[in-house]
């Protein structure tokens, strides 16, 4: 993958992590029915779309595995369009999750980056130990997904945009 391509990928990455903290930010309510919408969704095609792949299919082995697959991912967006409660608290463990692993993310390059100043790889740690700490809260008292802390999480994107937006220019220009 070339230098330009990475730069591109991580550009787009970060506008749309600006623009989806911007989102829960202004309006965390209805961002997370959209999201939730768009989970459901995409599940939904995806396994439709296995169920059409495995018809082109003769390995029985291949079949069977394509169809467990789309059996799961159609059960789980029907799960999450029909029981609206529940999957607040399956999006809430999934979010936590996604926290702890880019937590983990952003401390590893904060610690090891050489290129970035003092001043960035703090920056990064303090990200990295803020989204660590706002994972394990979520995870283990998953209510606590609630309109204020989606804020919270619309601040960090919106943050995490933005800064790593400035730092991938700084990037660039040396």
């Amino acid at each position: 993958m070339s230098i330009e391509s990475t730069y591109t990928n991580q550009l787009v990455r970060n506008i749309l992590f600006f623009i989806i903290g911007l989102l829960l930010i202004t309006a965390p309510e209805l961002t997370l029915l959209i999201i939730n919408n768009y989970i459901t969704y995409i599940l939904m095609m995806l396994g439709i779309l296995k169920l059409v792949a495995i018809s082109n299919h003769s390995n029985e082995t291949i079949i069977k595995y394509h169809l467990s697959k789309a059996s799961i991912d159609i059960v789980i967006g029907l799960s999450i369009f029909f029981l609206d409660g529940f999957s607040e608290v399956i999006i809430a463990y999934l979010l936590g999750l996604w926290m702890l692993l880019q937590a983990i993310v952003e401390m590893i390059e904060g610690y090891m980056h050489t290129t970035i100043s003092v001043d960035q790889k703090l920056l990064k740690l303090l990200l990295g130990l803020t989204l660590f700490i706002g994972g394990l809260l979520t995870i283990s008292i998953p209510f606590v997904a609630n309109i204020k802390f989606v804020m919270g999480v619309g601040f960090y994107l919106l943050v995490y945009g933005v800064t790593h937006l400035l730092f991938n220019q700084v990037y660039l220009d040396k």
